[in-house]
């Protein structure tokens, strides 16, 4: 799922700001193939061009991290949750 981020800006305009990746998964025999990184340069390459992208990844997933820092990502926040 993409969602594009948006802000406010002045008087309620919504200025289009990026990209928000929510969830990115290759099936488990496809990891380790280069798909992920094509997958991802392809979409550099059309629809995100020049755009600003953020995503999230789950701090239990250190694979995942390394595979978008390899992307050239970097830490920005640290979402928090509380459950009951």
């Amino acid at each position: 799922q993409i969602r594009r981020l948006a802000r406010a800006e002045g008087r309620g305009e919504v200025v289009l700001d990026g990209v928000f990746l929510h969830a990115f998964f290759t099936v488990r025999e496809r990891r380790r193939t280069g798909l992920g990184r094509a997958a991802i340069e392809a979409l550099w390459a059309g629809p995100w061009s020049g755009r600003r992208v953020r995503l999230t990844v789950l701090m239990q997933n250190p694979r995942g991290q390394a595979f978008w820092r390899a992307l050239g990502f970097s830490d920005h926040s640290i979402q928090m949750e509380r459950r009951r």
